[in-house]
C-alpha cells in the first residue's frame, strides 16, 4: 500500500494526537478499549481503503523502527567527531515530528544503547520501510541531540499492543489456575487414599458397615429389635468355637456355668443351651435367626462384590 508523504505525515499527527497508544504515563496507556477506540478513530479519520486496525498496528511498528534505525545512525555520526556539516541528517520528513513521541514516550527510561534494542525488519516490512525514506536527503540538519533511549520503551508498546494484552490476562488467570491446579491434586489424592482404604477392608469389616447402613434406614425401635438376630448367632458360633478349642475340662466347666440352672421338677436336659444376658434360644429361634442372617449376608456379599 503506497503512502504520499502528505499521508504519512497526517498519520504522524493523529497517531500523537492519542497519548493512550504510546505515552506511558497516561492514564489511558493500559486501557485496553481506549487504545482500541483510539485506533479506530485513526483508522477512520485516515479513510484509506484497505487501511484497518491490523495495518495501523503494523504502520505504526514500520515508523517506529524506521525512526530508530535514523536515529542511531545521527548518534554514530557524532560520536565519530566530524565537522557539523558531517552529521547524518534523516532522509525521513516525519522524523523531526515522530521525535517529539518517541522522546515523551521514553523520558522516564533513559538507556545508553539503542543498538541491542532495535531488530533488523522482515522481508514484509522491508518493502514498506523503503515507501518511508526519501531518496533526496533534507538541507535541514539537526539542531538537538536525539535521546537514545526510545526503542527500549518501545518495544514494549509494540507487537501491535497484543503482548500487553496477553501480559494482563496472564497475570489475572494465573492465581485462578494456580487454584484449580492444587485443587485437582487435592481431588487425585482423596480419591487415591479413599482407593487404598477400600482396597484395605476386609469381608467381615463390609459387611459391618453394610449391617450399620441397614440398620440406620430403619426406625429407632425396629434398629434395636433387629439387632438382636445378628447378636445371637454370633454367639452361638462363637461359643462353639471356644468349645472346639478347649480341653474337656475347659468344655465341661464353661458347659456348667453358661447352662441355665433347671428346677427341681424339670427332666434333665439333653442339650446345653447357652445364654449370656439373652433368653434362652429353642432350635426354631435358632433356625429363624440363621435364616434372616444368611439373607442379610448375600445381600451384603453382592453389594461388596
Amino acid at each position: 500500500m503506497k503512502w504520499s508523504e502528505e499521508e504519512t505525515m497526517r498519520f504522524v499527527e493523529l497517531y500523537s494526537e492519542k497519548e493512550c497508544l504510546w505515552k506511558k504515563s497516561s492514564v489511558n496507556y493500559r486501557n485496553k478499549n481506549m487504545r482500541k477506540a483510539a485506533e479506530e478513530d485513526i483508522v477512520n479519520r485516515m479513510g484509506k481503503e484497505g487501511f484497518g486496525v491490523t495495518e495501523l498496528k503494523q504502520k505504526i511498528k514500520i515508523m517506529r523502527t524506521t525512526y530508530n534505525q535514523e536515529a542511531l545512525k545521527v548518534k554514530k555520526s557524532k560520536k565519530s567527531g566530524g565537522k557539523p556539516d558531517d552529521i547524518y541528517v534523516p532522509t525521513v520528513k516525519w522524523f523531526r515530528q515522530m521525535e517529539e513521541i518517541m522522546d515523551s514516550s521514553t523520558a522516564e527510561n533513559e538507556t545508553e544503547s539503542i543498538e541491542t534494542e532495535i531488530a533488523p525488519p522482515s522481508e514484509n516490512e522491508q518493502g514498506l520501510l523503503e515507501e518511508q525514506v526519501i531518496e533526496e536527503p533534507s538541507p535541514t540538519l539537526l539542531q538537538t541531540p536525539t535521546r537514545p533511549s526510545t526503542s527500549k520503551t518501545c518495544s514494549r508498546v509494540e507487537s501491535t499492543g497484543k503482548k500487553g494484552s496477553r501480559v494482563e490476562a496472564g497475570s489475572k488467570n494465573k492465581k485462578p489456575r494456580l487454584q484449580a491446579l492444587t485443587e485437582a491434586v487435592a481431588e487425585v489424592r482423596k480419591a487415591q487414599e479413599t482407593l487404598i482404604t477400600s482396597q484395605s477392608i476386609s469381608d467381615n469389616e463390609a459387611f459391618g458397615k453394610f449391617i450399620a447402613a441397614s440398620l440406620d434406614k430403619l426406625p429407632p425401635a425396629d434398629s434395636i429389635m433387629a439387632q438382636g438376630a445378628p447378636q445371637r448367632v454370633i454367639q452361638k458360633y462363637r461359643l462353639n468355637a471356644l468349645n472346639k478349642s478347649s480341653s474337656a475340662s475347659e468344655a465341661s466347666a464353661l458347659t456348667a456355668i453358661q447352662s441355665p440352672t433347671l428346677s427341681r421338677d424339670s427332666p434333665p436336659a439333653t442339650t446345653p443351651a447357652y445364654s449370656i444376658d439373652h433368653p434362652i434360644m429353642n432350635e426354631d429361634t435358632v433356625a429363624n435367626d440363621d435364616a434372616a442372617i444368611a439373607d442379610i449376608i448375600s445381600q451384603a456379599w453382592n453389594l461388596t462384590n
